[in-house]
């Protein structure tokens, strides 16, 4: 009686798979539950051999191929395992981020404020000539929206353009939108003086961030004198609305409206929020976004961006301007010349500039504009008039 040997599976990459399935005895050709040994069958001992070796191959296939699909099994559950756990950890983080944080889209924090306002100190307020802003409790605007806007600004001609159609961003459009004065002085370049006077008077050495002079105003607005009062006001509201970034500390920049406060009215603030809105734009769009999502920061009154100005309910006006006569049809170069030379805004009157029995008289005139340039070397003999 012959007992067959005990063969070794060989390695069918199985050294990697025992590195994700746990090690386990595979006992593919042993002997019997009984014990007994297997008898060599009567006939030729070398086909005998033959045939029992074809018989372990096929085996060790057979249990090769399980263990790849059990191994691809559990893959595939440790994969969703791992997935399940990370979106637990994720909804069970806590928002580290303060409640009282400013962001270049939030203006939650200045909503706060305005709502702790008395009566008395929003007097106080509309004495400095900023009573308008009082009225922007709400002006929460979607970030995906004020992006897209943003996106279709020119910042270099301060226009919002979208199929061939233009809205301009101008100064007027601002004080429009927001109330705040209009026109006067531009802010000081020079800031020292006036950041001088806002650390002198809160005792501080560096200027704090937003949240200390919003607290100020929420919890000690009621003790802080009058010129206090607005100068934690007009800091919270540049910083969270009217010239918001992504920095929580009041930018430095417009520090120098407080070098005399006395005079803050007087200054261009119009001009200033806009040109602020535009730099921001202008940083935003030549910054690269990031492939999964778009991180970039808008600085600027995202509010005034995208307001909606209700321009369907505008009346549409055509300007004031002399109509050319049909018999005279070569002198339009003269009517656009004139237009615009003359022509400021839709109330200009050009009716009032000139007309069209002026017309002989206006090309005498560009005639001798043209022959007493510095660049003409020749005949400078002035025209006295033109006839035809």
């Amino acid at each position: 009686m012959a007992t067959r040997r005990r063969r070794e599976l060989p390695d069918y990459g199985m050294s990697n798979i025992g590195e994700e399935v746990d090690d386990a005895p595979i006992d593919e050709c042993s002997s019997d539950s009984d014990g007994a040994g297997l008898s060599e069958p009567d006939g030729d001992p070398a086909q005998s051999e033959g045939s029992s070796s074809s018989d372990d191959q096929a085996l060790q296939r057979k249990l090769y191929k399980e263990v790849l699909i059990d191994y691809e099994r559990l893959k595939e559950l440790k994969r969703k395992l791992k997935l399940s756990v990370t979106l637990e950890n994720n909804k069970s983080k806590p928002d580290h981020k303060p409640k009282d944080a400013f962001t270049r889209f939030s203006v939650t924090a200045f909503s706060s404020v305005l709502d702790s306002l008395n009566p008395r100190q929003r007097e106080v307020i509309e004495s400095y000539g900023f009573g308008s802003l009082l009225n922007f409790d709400k002006c929460f605007v979607p970030n995906k929206f004020a992006k897209w806007v943003a996106n279709v600004v020119d910042y270099k001609y301060g226009d919002i353009v979208v199929d061939g159609k233009i809205i301009s961003l101008t100064k007027e459009s601002v004080h429009c939108v927001l109330g705040i004065p209009l026109g006067g002085d531009p802010f000081p370049s020079d800031t020292v003086c006036g950041k001088e006077f806002v650390l002198n008077k809160f005792q501080k050495s560096s200027i704090p961030p937003v949240t200390f002079f919003s607290n100020k105003l929420v919890k000690e607005g009621g003790t802080l004198s009058d010129e206090d009062l607005f100068v934690c006001f007009i800091i919270v509201a540049l910083s969270s609305f009217l010239c918001a970034n992504s920095s929580s500390t009041p930018s430095p920049k417009y520090f120098g409206i407080f070098g005399d406060i006395k005079r803050v009215k007087e200054f261009d603030w119009c001009g200033y929020v806009l040109d602020w809105l535009l730099d921001g734009v202008k940083l935003f769009k030549k910054s690269k976004p990031s492939r999964v999502k778009d991180n970039r920061t808008l600085a600027g009154c995202l509010y005034y961006l995208a307001v909606d100005m209700g321009f369907g309910k505008y009346e549409l006006l055509y300007p004031n301007v002399p109509h050319q006569p049909l018999e005279n049809s070569f002198d339009s170069g003269i009517y656009t010349m004139m237009f615009l030379e003359h022509w400021k805004s839709p109330r200009t009157v050009m009716r009032n500039i000139f007309d069209s029995s002026d017309i002989n008289i206006i090309r005498v005139k560009f005639a001798n504009d043209l022959l007493f340039l510095p660049g003409n070397s020749r005949n400078k003999n002035r025209v006295i008039e033109y006839s035809n």
